[in-house]
């Protein structure tokens, strides 16, 4: 069975020669997900002959040469070497082929310059398709069973390629021809052919392209860059510095399969192991490597003899230890591949620019931080910041979440722990800081810095160091700083006389203000801050994020049911059993998450007379509120989801007073007309009818559409406004 192959996942090497071993063609080369090609099994035509498992270079390795091979720099003529990439040791094996009448195989752009494939030549005025380094995967099509009809014909041919596809050759062949010459280079990782056509694509903006030069010496060896050449005669250089090379050098674009390579080192597949010879002027200081200096090892004694052959085509050569070479040239087997590959693809995948998905994967860069207590155990708060997050994203900015700065020890990675499984994407939190000189470093990383929504601005659950971090003290002032949604929790400023003081200097420091309440908003005025009345994030959040979110969790109810859900489960704890009565449904249950919280309430199982859900995770708590028939709650949250949803619901105001928090709700349901939706009590629910009329969500919603659109655009205007950029 074919198990073994199966098996090799992203450690296949995209080397085709199972492909060209097959009798019945029943494997197809196909790109992943990443751009990588893997062979993929039509079942139904395959025979299970194994062959393709036996010819495997990654099960099966057949060919050996010697561990300790000689090594020499070497330089061919500087006509050859100004046209090469490094000193033109493969030209110097290709004199050798054709004056045997002989054929060369390697790689060349494909005609669109997306892609690279491999092809065979007879002609030394072909060389120029073969000449330089292609960074990127070569296909192989057909071309094992091409160089072997050759060599059964009595041809003479050089096959060039990277190490595994050199090791998939012989395998294939399983014989050493005495007429096979293979060179396979010092390979650095292959980058994705998915990679290299968005790359290409930027390139095409400008033009019809009609040569890429990837390491082109038009500033020396040492200098290299890449060079476009355009059907119009436009010539564009760019440097080292390319973000291709950027992302190559960094291993963004380099398969899972070149982290564990089994055939760079020593013994090498091919006969010949060529590339460049960096550093080598530490020993020998006299060579002239403007133009580029090859490395060449003698892997066999095949290899020997035609080496001492082709010495006539040679300006230079010189032994050098294998030691130093190893010590200056990809040589190891292992690798790691680093984190910010993960983002690169991902950003690629989200339809960002090339040059910018590497820029910013590689400077670890976003459009956006966000900072708040968006790892607090509440439902809605935690929902808060989902939504805004979401809403960033989907307005095209890149978002990074961050926490407020802690020395706490062992507290290095926030965990959003109210949900089944994060939410969010590693490489969109942030590490924790551990103070004010540490967290500045963000300054670097991100262009604008938001803080928002939620009780963030209040004293009475934060402490100094909290809300001085959520008011962005450390970011500076050529950094946007943007408060949305914010909220002091209260009437008035809590908190002492110095702590007000602080508070409102850290404000002022702000670029752009906006609150959650009107009571915010004339705090602010009160002492001459700007500031602008927006609606709560969660409503500016597409439903279908939150749809996506709450299908995680399984939903087993089949009745209609009143959910209640409340922060304070003492203060209104009877009476809900009798509105389902009146309802003729069901009853779920839900309290506030935060254990701690519960317990300053003095609440126990025997204080709540109801069943409800113990220690419910965030997906279950939302799909139970958004499949309820009636909802009574004390949270405001839960009353901004009953709006969404369109859902009758009853807000219990129970004690609670604008200097303890009424005003969020106050000031949503007065722009809604939903005022008479507040209770004191669940009792006077009981008694009154006007709190089971149906509500006119159409209305409702024709009201609240257009506050989304003018909070969503002050927040765009917001962001987008100067100072955004990197410098």
């Amino acid at each position: 069975m074919l198990q073994k192959l199966i098996e090799l996942g992203k450690e296949c090497t995209g080397c085709a020669v199972c492909q060209n071993v097959c009798p019945t063609r029943c494997i197809e080369m196909k790109a992943d997900e990443e751009g990588f090609y893997k062979p993929v099994i039509l079942n139904e035509k395959c025979i299970h002959c194994n062959k393709c498992q036996n010819v495997c270079p990654q099960i099966n390795v057949l060919k050996k040469n010697i561990d300790n091979p000689k090594c020499y720099a070497v330089q061919a003529s500087d006509e050859i070497r100004e046209v090469s990439s490094s000193g033109g040791v493969f030209s110097i094996l290709a004199e050798y082929i054709f004056d045997k009448g002989g054929y060369v195989c390697g790689a060349t752009y494909d005609p669109d310059f997306k892609g690279v494939s491999f092809i065979m030549i007879d002609d030394r005025r072909d060389m120029y398709k073969l000449r330089g380094s292609k960074y990127v995967y070569a296909k192989p099509g057909n071309i094992y069973q091409n160089v072997k009809d050759k060599l059964m014909q009595g041809e003479y041919v050089l096959f060039s390629g990277t190490p595994c596809q050199v090791a998939g050759l012989n395998n294939f062949l399983n014989k050493d021809y005495s007429n096979l010459l293979t060179v396979d280079f010092l390979c650095g990782g292959v980058p994705s052919e998915k990679v290299f056509r968005l790359y290409v694509n930027e390139l095409l903006k400008k033009g019809t392209i009609t040569n890429i030069s990837f390491r082109n010496k038009k500033y020396g060896w040492d200098y290299y860059g890449i060079e476009c050449v355009y059907d119009d005669g436009r010539t564009v250089y760019r440097p080292m510095k390319d973000p291709y090379f950027r992302a190559y050098v960094k291993w963004l674009d380099i398969g899972k399969a070149c982290t564990n390579c089994s055939f760079a080192p020593t013994a090498r597949q091919g006969d010949f192991s060529m590339g460049d010879f960096w550093q080598i002027e530490k020993i020998l200081p006299e060579v002239d490597t403007d133009k580029g200096i090859s490395c060449l090892l003698i892997n066999n004694e095949k290899a020997q003899k035609v080496f001492e052959t082709t010495e006539k085509w040679m300006k230079y050569k010189k032994s050098v230890p294998l030691s130093f070479l190893k010590r200056h040239n990809r040589m190891q087997e292992k690798k790691s591949v680093p984190l910010a590959q993960r983002r690169f693809y991902y950003l690629l995948d989200k339809g960002m620019d090339f040059s910018k998905a590497v820029d910013y994967s590689l400077g670890w860069k976003f459009d956006v931080a966000l900072t708040g207590c968006w790892t607090v155990k509440n439902y809605g708060g935690v929902l808060t910041y989902y939504a805004l997050y979401n809403v960033l994203k989907d307005m095209g900015y890149e978002v990074l979440m961050v926490e407020r700065r802690t020395e706490i020890p062992g507290y290095d990675i926030p965990k959003p722990d109210l949900f089944y499984e994060n939410p969010y994407p590693f490489f969109d939190i942030c590490r924790i800081h551990k103070n004010f000189t540490d967290q500045w470093e963000l300054n670097n990383r991100v262009k604008c810095f938001i803080c928002g929504s939620d009780q963030i601005w209040n004293y009475t659950y934060m402490n100094d160091e909290s809300i001085k971090s959520y008011t962005m003290d450390y970011v500076t002032d050529w950094r946007k700083k943007v408060a949305y949604a914010t909220s002091f929790g209260a009437n008035y400023i809590k908190g002492n006389e110095n702590q007000k003081n602080e508070l409102i200097n850290l404000i002022k420091r702000l670029d752009h203000v906006s609150v959650r309440e009107q009571d915010g908003k004339k705090i602010c005025q009160d002492f001459s801050i700007s500031a602008e009345w927006v609606i709560d994030p969660v409503f500016l959040c597409d439903r279908l994020v939150y749809r996506k979110l709450y299908e995680k969790s399984k939903f087993t109810e089949q009745r209609d049911y009143v959910f209640s859900y409340f922060l304070n489960p003492n203060s209104n704890k009877y009476g809900i059993e009798k509105i389902a009565e009146k309802l003729q449904c069901g009853y779920v249950g839900t309290v506030n998450a935060d254990e701690n919280m519960l317990k300053n309430y003095g609440f126990s199982d025997k204080s709540w007379p109801y069943p409800y859900i113990a220690n419910c995770k965030l997906e279950q708590w939302l799909n139970y509120l958004v499949h309820a028939k009636f909802i009574v709650t004390d949270s405001f949250h839960a009353v901004c989801f009953a709006i969404i949803y369109k859902i009758p619901f009853v807000f219990i105001q129970g004690k609670m007073t604008s200097e303890y928090g009424f005003g969020r709700i106050e000031s949503l349901l007065k722009l809604l007309n939903l005022m008479c939706r507040i209770a004191g009590t669940v009792e006077e629910v009981l008694n009154d009818e006007q709190f089971f009329e149906p509500i006119d969500f159409d209305l409702v919603h024709t009201i609240l559409d257009k506050e989304v659109e003018r909070s969503r655009e002050w927040l765009k205007n917001a962001i987008e406004s100067d100072k955004n950029q990197f410098n």
